[in-house]
């Protein structure tokens, strides 16, 4: 810990000495998870040194000089949103078309042009705007999905709370229709927590599991973001519209049961598995550097997999197709925006009868979440949220199997481990 500590002073400066023209949407989301990580080593580096005094004359000098570095670089980042600032915050966020390809191409390690995923998410887009007006049955979607917003009241008192009620729901529902395999002593394999401050500003959760190389069991958890404190009320009041407690359900089907958590811990069974990397068993290269188009498309293929079971009706049939409408969405102008100005569509021009269906905040949080990130289709090790030719392929192959002929449980078994 004192040796992380003490290299925080010279990282910071180094960054600042390297770093030109910024986007304004990467400063501000630096400086809320630079807040977050002061807020870190002051408080929780602390209570870490009363529980063990002893090690207080190595680290506190370095715990002090790394506070001070990070006031400093909150001060540096808040200077270039001002006029006149050490640096301009005013840099077109986009990758460009020739960037955009290339991190394409080695994020899923295909050739697919980025024209091949806009045609696959205009597509998308007609087949959900389709199924969602089906499920509203004649009556406008944005109303539809107004009812269920009101319906399903969250703040920060009740957001955590009603994500355990959420994982305790889809635990029961998927051993009663015996979907997958849950694995034994399985509340001890997950935990939800309240994100901690340094990673808020790019998701609504995340799930953060131990490392592939640990050999240890300890528990995944399921981070989940609260509004942050400095928003106002209209903007808390709109992010909890749109993370309603029916949108809270399909989450923890994606993000724990039986979506990341539950297909990570089978994953982590069969990487400690006995049997011989000759005959199809673990080797330390499989378990860490595991598919992630796999993990994301397992992850979207749950969602559909307990729709289609009939858990939570309706309200979470619309709220898994609206994040599907979004995902789509997001594809479609992540695509555009790698264009320059005259291509064939301007900048936020793109499916204004869907768009319009997002609400603001959320507008926000997809902008401070890709323009740091890159194309949704090819995002990090997770694969992503755009309909990128590898999870959609993966989530076909998976639907493929579960014919009505054969047992879900059965199929779903055979495929969870291999991410």
């Amino acid at each position: 810990m004192a040796g992380r500590l003490a290299a925080v002073p010279a990282a910071l400066a180094t960054a600042r000495a390297s770093l030109g023209t910024l986007p304004r949407v990467h400063v501000e989301t630096a400086l809320g998870q630079f807040r977050g990580t002061h807020a870190l080593v002051e408080i929780e580096v602390a209570d870490a040194l009363q529980k063990e005094p002893s090690l207080r004359a190595e680290v506190e000098p370095a715990r002090a000089a790394a506070l001070e570095a990070t006031d400093d670089h909150i001060s540096w980042l808040s200077a270039t949103l001002s006029e006149g600032g050490p640096v301009a915050a005013d840099r077109d966020p986009r990758l460009g078309s020739e960037l955009y390809a290339a991190k394409l191409w080695h994020a899923l390690d295909t050739e697919t042009p980025p024209d091949s995923v806009l045609v696959r998410a205009e597509s998308d887009l007609m087949r959900v705007e389709a199924e969602i007006a089906e499920l509203c049955d004649g009556r406008d979607p944005r109303a539809v999905l107004d009812e269920l917003a009101d319906e399903g009241v969250v703040d920060d008192s009740t957001v955590l709370g009603l994500c355990a009620q959420s994982l305790e729901e889809t635990t029961a529902f998927v051993r009663a229709q015996d979907l997958v395999t849950v694995p034994e002593r399985w509340d001890e394999r997950v935990r939800i927590i309240e994100m901690p401050e340094i990673h808020r500003g790019v998701a609504v959760a995340y799930c953060d599991a131990p490392g592939p190389l640990e050999t240890a069991e300890l528990p995944t958890f399921f981070a989940v973001s609260p509004a942050p404190a400095d928003w106002p009320p209209e903007r808390v009041r709109s992010f909890y519209r749109e993370y309603n407690a029916h949108q809270l359900r399909n989450l923890t089907v994606h993000e724990a049961m039986p979506g990341h958590v539950l297909q990570l811990a089978h994953s982590s069974e069969a990487a400690r598995s006995a049997r011989p990397a000759a005959e199809g068993g673990p080797t330390t290269v499989r378990a860490a550097l595991y598919s992630g188009p796999f993990v994301e498309g397992w992850a979207v293929y749950a969602e559909e997999l307990m729709v289609r079971a009939g858990f939570g009706g309706r309200a979470v049939a619309l709220q898994q197709l609206k994040m599907q409408l979004r995902g789509t969405i997001n594809a479609i102008l992540d695509v555009d925006r790698t264009r320059s100005s005259g291509g064939r569509r301007g900048r936020g021009q793109v499916a204004p009868r869907a768009a319009d269906q997002r609400s603001a905040v959320d507008v926000l949080r997809r902008l401070q979440r890709d323009e740091r990130a890159g194309p949704p289709a090819v995002r990090g090790p997770a694969g992503g949220y755009g309909p990128g030719p590898p999870r959609r392929d993966a989530r076909a192959r998976v639907a493929a199997a579960s014919a009505p002929a054969h047992p879900a449980g059965a199929l779903n078994r055979r495929p969870i481990g291999r991410g």
